[in-house]
């Protein structure tokens, strides 16, 4: 008996954007993807028969993180960054995302947008001069039932990194790709 296996993968990449007007853009980098949004992903699919799952959505914020300050000496691992972590290790900030104004569905292969869904995303998401000030270490994608309110809804990915010391001269747009495999594609 073969069995089929459904992921996605993910990678982000930064713009510096300064207020003299300067700018640099990362290369892109992977993310990880969390349990959570297989639960997500249920749900969200489920919502077309359980009228009470319509208070869910997809991606709704973005979620800075200080994350620890240890990491700046040793960075974590995958063993170390647990898929079953449901909140990001300390939260300082979110940023809604708008739907239809930074999300993108792009040609799985030209990676061009797309006017019609497909099996990719992008998400750009601007951290504006004024927002997520202080030590970045960590972000997060969460979705479901995500609001406002730090820690709540359903964490989709996470990504730690080397400290950004953010300050109100800088801002910074984060784009993330989220493609979900085909099983020609999956490697175990």
């Amino acid at each position: 008996m073969s069995s089929n296996i459904l992921t996605y993968k993910g990678e982000w990449r930064d713009t510096y954007t300064f207020e003299d007007g300067s700018s640099y853009t990362t290369e892109w980098r992977p993310n990880q993807a969390q349990n959570s949004s297989a639960t997500l992903s249920a749900i969200l699919f489920g919502s077309v028969v359980q009228s009470s799952s319509s208070a869910y959505g997809g991606i709704q914020y973005l979620a800075l993180g200080g994350g620890d300050s240890n990491w700046d000496l040793s960075p974590p691992t995958q063993n170390d960054k647990p898929y079953s972590a449901t909140t990001l290790v300390n939260e300082i900030d979110r940023i809604q995302v708008a739907n239809g104004t930074n999300v993108a569905y792009l040609d799985p292969v030209t990676e061009a947008v797309s006017v019609t869904p497909t099996r990719v995303l992008q998400v750009n998401i601007l951290i504006p001069f004024d927002r997520g000030i202080g030590d970045l270490r960590e972000f997060a994608l969460f979705g479901g039932d995500a609001t406002s309110t730090q820690d709540s809804g359903y964490m989709i990915n996470w990504v730690t990194h080397s400290v950004i010391s953010k300050d109100s001269r800088v801002q910074i747009l984060r784009q993330l790709k989220l493609k979900w495999l085909t099983l020609e594609e999956v490697t175990i």
